[in-house]
């Protein structure tokens, strides 16, 4: 089950038909091009991974709640993305705990 961040991190392509990206993510179907997720990690030893969303369609997947920090329209943005969500959880908490400034801003 997928559940989305209220203050979402989006690319610029993204952001400008935010509803049409997150449909293409939760369809279950392929997509082409792959919009990629950004959503917090499943390890305790990582903060956050980058996955396409066809890599959603597989069984063991669609059986994990994901929570979707982020979406962008290629891998390149949504590197990006990430380097923007370490930067304002630095500048904003003063450490790299992403994981606990998104739970505290559900």
């Amino acid at each position: 089950m997928l559940e989305w961040y209220r203050d979402m991190y989006m690319d610029n392509i993204v952001t400008q038909n935010p509803e049409k990206y997150k449909m293409l993510v939760s369809d279950n179907r392929p997509c082409i091009p792959a919009v990629y997720c950004i959503i917090t990690a499943f390890n305790e030893g990582d903060q956050l991974e980058i996955m396409s969303c066809n890599e959603l369609l597989f069984r063991h997947c669609r059986r994990k709640d994901m929570f979707v920090v982020g979406l962008a329209a290629s891998y390149r943005n949504a590197i990006d993305l990430v380097q923007k969500i370490i930067m304002d959880v630095y500048g904003s908490a003063g450490d790299f705990d992403i994981k606990a400034y998104i739970s505290a801003r559900k």
